[in-house]
């Protein structure tokens, strides 16, 4: 199959620009820990899948793609690139169960635009081999969870679907793949940085110990520009319950 980086660049202003380069990043280091080989013929979910890059690039490259969002115009968009596409309207605030399983889910940049973030990243390993986990986190190495309510931003395509997104330390999500006996691998590395000019796209930054926060007890904020975002963070998940072993982990 030909390998079509083209599909990663997006014209629209809402994902395009800046985006671009941020989503390269990110789909070479998927290739450079699965190999490009891999994704032949592997079932892949892309949640929250916006216009489609990056799921259009795996499907160029011989992977098996469904493509899932909220909303039925971002669906409209991939639909007009691929008529053949596999499309799947799924609201990720909702309790949610699918009839299969997959190869590998991609759960990039989603996680901190859900209120029910908890329930949907249980869902989501329960449904694959493995998820590539991406997300914006906050700054601290302990728990901490902050909302962010009905926060502004520059077109209804952007931000939580509900609108409440939940902004929480790696810590809180680690737990989760402890509680499930999942195995992780988290990625601090330098080549997914965005730039020196987009510091909150950083993933090799510093964690430091924060405020202690009891559930009743959960700040809420309205925007992203406050004390508590760190930068990125960048996750591969083996659901051990699905896959007995595959050595990705040290690459």
């Amino acid at each position: 199959m030909f390998a079509d980086e083209s599909l990663l660049h997006e014209e629209s202003e809402l994902f395009g620009g800046v985006f671009n380069d941020w989503r390269v990043k990110r789909v070479r280091k998927l290739e450079h820990i699965f190999s490009r080989e891999w994704f032949k013929g592997k079932k892949v979910l892309e949640l929250a899948c916006g216009f489609g890059n990056i799921g259009l690039y795996l499907k160029s490259i011989g992977a098996d793609v469904t493509f899932a969002d909220a909303r039925q115009e971002s669906l409209d968009t991939v639909k007009k690139k691929d008529e053949n596409a596999t499309l799947m309207l799924l609201d990720q605030e909702k309790p949610w169960i699918l009839n299969q399983k997959y190869d590998l889910i991609l759960h990039f940049g989603l996680l901190y635009n859900l209120n029910n973030w908890e329930r949907d990243l249980r869902t989501t390993i329960q449904h694959a081999k493995f998820i590539a986990l991406e997300t914006a986190v906050a700054r601290y190495s302990n728990s901490f969870e902050c909302k962010i309510v009905k926060p502004e931003y520059p077109s209804e395509l952007y931000g939580p679907f509900s609108g409440t997104g939940t902004l929480v330390s790696s810590a809180n999500i680690e737990s989760v793949f402890q509680e499930l006996g999942a195995d992780y691998h988290r990625y601090d590395d330098s080549d997914l940085n965005l730039g020196d000019d987009w510091g909150e796209y950083r993933y090799d930054w510093k964690e430091e110990y924060g405020p202690r926060v009891e559930y009743a007890e959960i700040p809420v904020v309205n925007d992203w520009d406050n004390i508590h975002l760190g930068g990125r963070r960048f996750w591969i998940i083996r659901n051990n319950s699905v896959v007995s072993s595959l050595n990705l982990f040290y690459k």
